[in-house]
């Protein structure tokens, strides 16, 4: 399990940043699901962050 802290570190202690990401992860998850897509294991493992 990734704490909260684990997800900021992630992102060199910015919380701003790990929010944004955080946001954007689940509006892509709910465009998915609008589309009938469905990922069936969620989890901050499974998700790819390109810091660019």
């Amino acid at each position: 399990m990734v704490s909260e802290e684990g997800i900021v570190e992630t992102f060199h202690n910015d919380d701003d940043e790990a929010l944004d990401a955080a946001e954007n992860g689940v509006a892509a998850l709910d465009y998915c699901h609008s589309q009938g897509i469905m990922h069936r294991d969620v989890k901050p493992h499974n998700v790819m962050i390109d810091h660019e």
